[in-house]
């Protein structure tokens, strides 16, 4: 005989058609949040708050904007009836903690199962509309939408199955409208460490199980539907990027040597990104300014910018640096600390995307008046001299290539091309281009990339974009390779012998650049 809790877990499902006629109370709604609030919390920070929305016309807007069923490509979604009567917004306070990792869980799982208990279900989304939401709300920017939840009277049948394969576990709808949800069998999921797994065992399981629901358990038991209803985002179609184009771009930069200020490989890169920017149709300007290399030695940089339709109001900038470091001061080998870094991440990813996307540009103008600029003398600076860092950014900001330049906003690529790279939200975009992070970070998650593009706080970067912001005023994102669990805030290979073609992953690179690809040609 089932418990009372392992029953009500069984009842608790995804749904997707309600009874649009039964309303929900507010004070119920109120009722399960007291409880939820007294779950268990990591280190007990509390990051979790909740957005009650029960207006019926706020409640269609949202149910507007959700993916209902990504494996029901057919399905358009609960119509005019069907509809949930209320929603809340899961939201994370990243004034406390930038990421709810547990607590998230179990908070929804426990909301999950006291609306099943009081004869209401959820639907649970993550990533649809919360850019939207956001301003619709007039949210600040402290709080985080982490989900949306839908809530309201089930309208429909749930049955809950045996997976047939280990491959067959999408959920599917009969003739009936009957909701079908395939589970895969408990020998799939108990793993025993160095014993191979039987295709036999698998079926043993599935037979047993069936004996099971059909000798001592209902109706009601075997019945609903998947327990995450979590979705992916409502997915949009990509703007062309090619990320072989974009691999092979960092491949010439790297085979150039290092890009070192006053190196062959300098010179070289220099000359190699202008000509690729001319064939491309674009007007050229290198600007010539002197700085200070690592070692506190005079250096000579060139800024190359790019300009697509000159004449244009309302100007997007896209910005990289293209030199590297001198010295690899943070390779776990000592006697290589004094080397320089072969960069084909720690510039050359940039670099790369930046040309794909001019190139991509050229071949579908978006129509937009668009600035390349690629940043010299960047990585030369020391960790105690913050001025010392960025010097070609510095440069333009201050003495830009037309006197009177403005952008509406602009975007900053560095560290974009590393395997396992997470772009978290960077601390000067969210204080001064809040709506072009929500609407980059959006845009990621309906193309499929919010894995890559994680909407929590990251650290506040010394880089190009800050003096970019303080001298010229332009709202910017920095997208940038953020590791919250390591010392130095940037992966292993940063600053090493390591960073090299081996750490470059042709996924990130595709995920980086559709990204601001299709958002470019966005109205923000």
């Amino acid at each position: 005989m089932s418990s009372l809790i392992e029953t009500l877990i069984k009842k608790d499902r995804t749904y997707r058609r309600f009874d649009e006629s039964v309303a929900i109370d507010r004070l119920q709604i109120l009722r399960w949040l007291d409880v939820v609030r007294q779950t268990p919390s990591a280190r007990n920070i509390q990051p979790l708050k909740y957005i009650i929305i029960t207006d019926e016309a706020l409640c269609h807007e949202i149910t507007e904007l959700q993916h209902w069923a990504a494996m029901l490509p057919e399905w358009d979604g609960p119509a005019v009836g069907e509809r949930p009567r209320a929603y809340l917004l899961q939201l994370i306070d990243t004034d406390i903690a930038p990421a709810a990792r547990f607590d998230e869980g179990n908070q929804l799982q426990t909301l999950g199962l006291l609306a099943t208990d009081a004869g209401y279900g959820v639907c649970i989304f993550a990533g649809h509309g919360k850019g939207e939401i956001t301003r619709r709300l007039d949210l600040p920017t402290h709080l985080s939408i982490n989900a949306i939840v839908a809530i309201g009277k089930p309208a429909e049948e749930v049955i809950l199955e045996e997976a047939r394969s280990p491959e067959d576990v999408r959920y599917w709808r009969d003739e009936e409208e009957r909701h079908h949800v395939p589970k895969r069998p408990l020998s799939e999921i108990i793993i025993e460490p160095n014993k191979p797994k039987s295709p036999l065992l698998y079926l043993l399981s599935v037979g047993l199980s069936a004996a099971l629901i059909s000798c001592g358990g209902t109706k009601s038991q075997a019945q609903s539907a998947d327990s995450t209803g979590s979705e992916s985002a409502e997915r949009r179609t990509a703007t062309p990027f090619s990320a072989d184009s974009a691999y092979q771009y960092i491949q010439q930069q790297v085979a150039f040597g290092v890009r070192t200020p006053g190196s062959e490989g300098h010179r070289a890169t220099a000359a190699w990104i202008e000509q690729k920017l001319r064939q491309w149709g674009y007007e050229v300007t290198l600007q010539r300014f002197e700085g200070k290399d690592h070692f506190g030695k005079q250096a000579s940089g060139t800024n190359i910018i790019a300009t697509r339709t000159p004449e244009g109001a309302d100007r997007i900038l896209l910005m990289a640096h293209w030199d590297t470091r001198q010295v690899a001061d943070h390779d776990p080998v000592v006697q290589r600390q004094g080397e320089p870094i072969q960069g084909a991440d720690d510039g050359a990813s940039g670099v790369a995307v930046l040309l794909e996307l001019a190139r991509q540009e050229s071949l579908n103008p978006s129509g937009k008046a668009l600035d390349f600029v690629f940043f010299d003398l960047e990585d030369g600076g020391q960790s105690e001299d913050e001025d010392s860092w960025c010097l070609g950014s510095q440069y333009w900001a201050q003495h830009p290539h037309q006197s009177d330049y403005k952008a509406k906003w602009g975007i900053l690529l560095d560290m974009v091309g590393s395997q396992g790279a997470r772009f978290y939200w960077e601390g000067l975009s969210r204080e001064y281009a809040r709506p072009l992070l929500s609407a980059l970070w959006q845009t990621a998650a309906q193309l499929g990339w919010g894995d890559y593009f994680v909407q929590a706080n990251g650290g506040q970067m010394t880089d190009d974009h800050g003096p970019v912001i303080r001298y010229r005023g332009i709202p910017c994102v920095d997208i940038i390779n953020f590791a919250p669990n390591r010392a130095t805030g940037f992966g292993a290979h940063w600053h090493t012998s390591a960073d090299n073609m081996n750490v470059i992953h042709m996924e990130t690179l595709r995920a980086v650049g559709e990204t601001v690809a299709t958002t470019i040609r966005e109205d923000i």
